[in-house]
């Protein structure tokens, strides 16, 4: 089982990668945040640790930039994958995100198919092609 933490201030945007994360096979949870100060505040009451984050970048309040530099200042959070999902297409953003070691920087699609469709591959390969760090493997 993945826990994955989204961290996304948009309702539409939140239930609909949530609902396709948690499609058909059962095998993530998803905790939401609605902000960067929600996310880490969640994390700090230590409720579940996540094996991969999915963080907007344009959000109110604290905004991805700078909930991602303090997610990898964190010793408990420096080494989980966390992939920017944001509707900024701004080499500047990209530049920025990437700096502060995000693991992959990806963009929200407009189409509702394509977008279903991009947060489908984001949860094939982290939770069946890549190995998140708590994953157990046999053999």
């Amino acid at each position: 089982m993945a826990n994955i933490l989204l961290v996304e201030d948009d309702d539409g945007d939140a239930m609909l990668t949530e609902g396709r994360l948690k499609e058909a096979d059962g095998k993530v949870d998803v905790w939401r945040a609605h902000d960067g100060a929600d996310a880490l505040a969640m994390l700090d009451n230590g409720d579940f640790t996540p094996d991969l984050i999915l963080l907007d970048i344009n959000m109110p309040g604290m905004d991805g930039h700078e909930t991602l530099a303090k997610l990898r200042a964190d010793a408990r959070f420096s080494k989980t994958p966390i992939v920017i999902l944001t509707t900024s297409s701004s080499r500047r953003d990209i530049k920025r995100a990437y700096e502060s070691c995000a693991n992959a920087y990806v963009m929200k699609p407009v189409t509702l198919d394509a977008f279903r469709d991009t947060v489908g591959t984001i949860k094939k390969f982290w939770t069946q092609t890549a190995f998140l760090p708590g994953a157990v493997v046999n053999g």
